[in-house]
């Protein structure tokens, strides 16, 4: 499996910082979530090779195409005729009939995954086997990612308890076919830049991008400066290590390290 940490803390040593959508398929004999009481007893789906193409293998070793929507929801609970919208109260009794009709229609439209944002517990509890669920964790957006010190233990351990909080809950379910970590991530490189630049001298994230413009202008501080206009009082690496922000110079080649 893929340990996100890990995957975070290698964004910033490339020559840019890059959006990544992790998508994991989620293997009950390998768990990564640290410190589950117990390995799960759900084999999970795989990816087999069989002859010249790879398949998605259900636990039951079925081969499995996955064709997902996602926003299977009873949609608002607050109907507001001036704005009209979906209401699943206003044509079901009960939630359990409205997972029973949803999944029904879904399965007749040819679909066989229900993706993020869907009301997955009543539609789990429907019990429909046939269906495959990926949810969504928002571990990033719920631990602060990547706006803050990607590297802060406080950061590590809140993103490791969003995990183990909801995967240990659903890891055991056959139709789990894995999990979205997050949604499209804020990698906004020109804001990204900036807050980490904003951070304390001691935040893990902010010396590791410095190191990396370090590397990129081979410690020389006027190469630097004719991509970038440093803050006022900001004069050379040491200072910069410690304070300060830097601007886009017109006319220079800033953006490229930026992306």
């Amino acid at each position: 499996m893929i340990d996100l940490r890990c995957a975070f803390r290698q964004l910033l040593t490339s020559a840019c910082f890059t959006a990544l959508g992790v998508f994991t398929l989620a293997p009950g004999s390998a768990p990564w979530v640290i410190g589950a009481e117990a390995l799960s007893t759900n084999l999970g789906f795989s990816i087999q090779q069989q002859g010249a193409s790879a398949w998605l293998v259900r636990p039951n070793g079925e081969r499995f195409f996955s064709l997902g929507v996602c926003c299977v929801n009873q949609g608002t609970m607050d109907f507001d005729p001036a704005n009209p919208s979906y209401a699943a109260w206003q044509h079901y009794a009960d939630s359990n009939l409205w997972a029973k009709s949803a999944l029904k229609r879904l399965k007749t439209w040819g679909f066989t995954t229900v993706g993020g944002w869907s009301d997955f517990q009543v539609l789990r509890d429907c019990g429909d086997q046939d269906v495959a669920f990926a949810p969504v964790l928002h571990i990033g957006s719920t631990a602060g990612a990547p706006w803050w010190d990607m590297w802060d233990p406080k950061i590590i351990a809140r993103m490791d308890a969003v995990a183990r909080e909801q995967i240990v809950a659903l890891r055991d379910d056959p139709r789990l076919i894995g999990y979205y970590t997050d949604n499209e991530m804020g990698w906004w490189n020109a804001i990204l830049f900036k807050m980490t630049l904003e951070q304390a001298p001691t935040s893990g994230q902010r010396q590791r991008l410095i190191e990396l413009l370090r590397q990129t202008y081979r410690n020389d501080w006027p190469e630097l400066l004719r991509d970038f206009e440093p803050a006022p009082g900001v004069e050379n690496w040491e200072v910069l290590e410690q304070h300060g922000v830097l601007f886009l110079r017109p006319g220079g080649n800033g953006i490229r390290v930026e992306r």
